[in-house]
């Protein structure tokens, strides 16, 4: 069961720039099924529905309704729900290098690595989520198994990826160019083939990240105005950005490179390889024992999670275990609005001809990375 429709995009240029053109065939209402159905039943449902981020989409439905209910977790709890979207989201960043980066690069897939890491992330999920309740008392804790299977895992990344251990990469991401072309590992490789191209810094955009909003706003909002707001989100009047890429920002090097560079293609090229860095180190120290002290305050059934394409949030109304009204907004309706990041910087991307504008809109639009799939379309009519 998969219901998340897809993107259509269209870039229109000529003698006056680029033009684009972003609808979605989103079914933002798909939440209204939920309607008088047990919160258990939302739970176990949301995954099979939203299955690139079920996780985070099941916890971040979890934590509203908890939230509302003034049923805070235990702190254990909530960092076992943390490790279970990190390894969510560490597939999907790991995806997008193994699947997108060879086509340019002229390679074939490693269908090999893909199954190897897929499935150990898939058995530490498991392993973490044993009875597939998202953890509503704390697991058992690490076993030596889990803790084998980790390693292998993050041997396997840091060999094929990183070409580095996570660590060393984070500390010498500054002299990224000798990195490159050693051409150690795909990502090196395709890195070292973007340095070489004109445009590698196209795509750029003014558009701000959403750091903070007011909660009790924002769930007046979402009440309010339902799916109007959920389809094209806007804060204070403006439109953000809210991707994976914004959580990166305090990186020095990403700094930096944005400052310097913009937010375009390459800097976010190099932001995705600091996030599956960052990942790696994160979940090392869960495997490891370590645990963060996380808590959720009430929020009267309000809750927001980083997951693997950017901020998502669940709003919720109960009547004792069943759900009255659910609005969920995720990131993709901020990072993908008709006037958001992705249409600015595709209006900024640098080319003469249909194919060039396609290559450069394809890594752009994989940089900042949808939740559901798309198509293309690039024309030039003045050019016919």
């Amino acid at each position: 069961m998969n219901i998340e429709g897809q993107l259509t995009i269209q870039l229109t240029f000529g003698d006056n720039g680029i033009r684009c053109k972003i609808s979605s065939s989103r079914p933002l209402h798909a939440s209204r099924i939920f309607i008088g159905k047990p919160i258990d039943t939302v739970l176990q449902t949301l995954p099979l529905l939203f299955n690139i981020c079920g996780k985070a989409q099941a916890i971040a439905a979890l934590r509203a309704a908890e939230s509302l209910l003034n049923q805070q977790a235990e702190p254990e709890v909530e960092s076992q729900r943390e490790a279970l979207i990190w390894l969510e989201s560490l597939r999907e960043q790991l995806w997008q290098i193994i699947l997108e980066y060879p086509q340019y690069l002229g390679e074939n897939v490693d269908t090999t690595l893909i199954t190897q890491l897929t499935q150990a992330i898939s058995q530490l999920s498991q392993a973490i989520n044993k009875n597939g309740n998202l953890l509503t008392r704390a697991a058992t804790a690490n076993s030596i198994k889990q803790q084998k299977t980790w390693q292998t895992l993050k041997q396997t990344i840091e060999k094929n990826i990183l070409a580095a251990s996570s660590q060393q990469w984070l500390d010498t991401a500054w002299n990224i160019d000798d990195w490159a072309s050693q051409q150690q590992g795909l990502a090196a490789r395709f890195v070292f083939w973007l340095q070489q191209q004109t445009w590698k810094h196209a795509g750029a955009s003014l558009i701000p990240a959403l750091s903070n909003w007011d909660d009790q706003q924002l769930q007046q909002r979402l009440y309010t105005e339902g799916d109007s707001f959920t389809h094209l989100p806007d804060w204070n009047g403006t439109i953000h950005e809210v991707s994976w890429f914004t959580q990166q920002l305090h990186h020095p090097l990403l700094k930096s490179l944005s400052e310097e560079c913009g937010n375009g293609i390459y800097t976010r090229v190099i932001a995705r390889l600091i996030g599956i860095a960052d990942l790696v180190q994160q979940l090392d120290n869960f495997f490891a024992g370590e645990r963060k002290t996380l808590a959720y305050p009430a929020n009267n059934g309000i809750a927001h999670v980083n997951a693997a394409r950017g901020r998502l949030t669940h709003a919720i109304k109960m009547s004792g275990e069943m759900v009255e009204r659910l609005h969920i907004l995720a990131p993709t309706e901020w990072n993908f609005h008709p006037n958001g990041a992705t249409a600015k910087g595709l209006e900024n991307l640098q080319g003469t001809t249909t194919k060039e504008l396609e290559q450069q809109a394809h890594c752009l639009i994989h940089a900042i990375d949808p939740c559901v799939g798309y198509t293309l379309s690039v024309t030039a009519p003045a050019l016919a």
